[in-house]
């Protein structure tokens, strides 16, 4: 088990110039798919205290299953501190090195590697979206924000089962749920973004519809039904909100 070491804050932005202005994109993917983990010189490197077994955590990931993945990196980095949790310097570090053949196969470089690259192997976009982009980032954050919420939230209680990663598994298993989760507002709040996958997970399994369309579908009633006299009833009672949304969807065609 190995002490991790970061790249510099001037070393990440170098890295994403140099994909930003690279000329030949085909030749830029071919650099990061022929590579076996960039070499980083000891002046770029900043020492941490977190220790990692990185041979162990390869053996585990999965490209074809991310919430296999998530939960592996989670798990790895569980007493992460959310500054820690929040410095692209890490996750760009273990997209380059320690995880790199998990990103290659993970992301393929197809069409679009320049986008490919900025996105999953850096950080692009704006910081609320960009770390449920970066390739190894996006996994210990879906494990956060959604393992075990009856532990941090009382009022979910209810809603404990023998799974911790129950809602980690149903959110990473549609790509649809990320986006619409992580792109709204109100998937900020761990009552909302727990009652809503409770409520997909539920309805999921009652209709036959396919889940990008419901999440998509979900997300928007979630989105209408959120105004200020349904979130002090929400808050004190989320139960209360799933059955309600529940209802609202019996008499509509999803």
């Amino acid at each position: 088990m190995e002490n991790l070491k970061v790249i510099r804050t001037s070393k990440q932005e170098s890295l994403t110039r140099e994909v930003e202005l690279f000329k030949d994109e085909k030749q830029l993917a071919q650099n990061y798919i022929n590579s076996e983990g960039f070499i980083f010189e000891e002046a770029d490197l900043i020492p941490t205290n977190l220790k990692l077994d990185i041979e162990e955590i390869n053996s585990k990931l999965n490209p074809k299953s991310d919430s296999e993945s998530s939960i592996i990196i989670y798990e790895s980095l569980k007493n992460l501190n959310l500054i820690n949790a929040s410095d692209k310097r890490l996750w760009t570090t273990l997209c380059h090195k320690q995880f790199m053949n998990y990103v290659q196969d993970r992301w393929p470089l197809k069409d679009t590697p320049r986008s490919i690259i900025l996105s999953r192997w850096l950080f692009n976009g704006t910081d609320r979206t960009a770390f449920t982009r970066n390739a190894i980032s996006r996994l210990w954050w879906a494990g956060h924000l959604t393992a075990e919420p009856w532990e941090k939230e009382p009022s979910l209680e209810f809603l404990k089962n023998d799974d911790p990663y129950k809602y980690t598994r149903i959110m990473t298993d549609v790509a649809q749920l990320w986006f619409d989760i992580t792109e709204r507002e109100w998937g900020g709040n761990l009552i909302y973004r727990i009652c809503f996958l409770e409520t997909f997970d539920r309805i999921s399994k009652s209709k036959n519809v396919s889940a990008t369309f419901l999440s998509r579908e979900l997300s928007k009633i979630f989105t209408g039904v959120l105004v200020a006299d349904v979130v002090l009833v929400a808050h004190k009672e989320p139960q209360a909100l799933i059955e309600y949304v529940e209802e609202l969807t019996s008499y509509l065609e999803i």
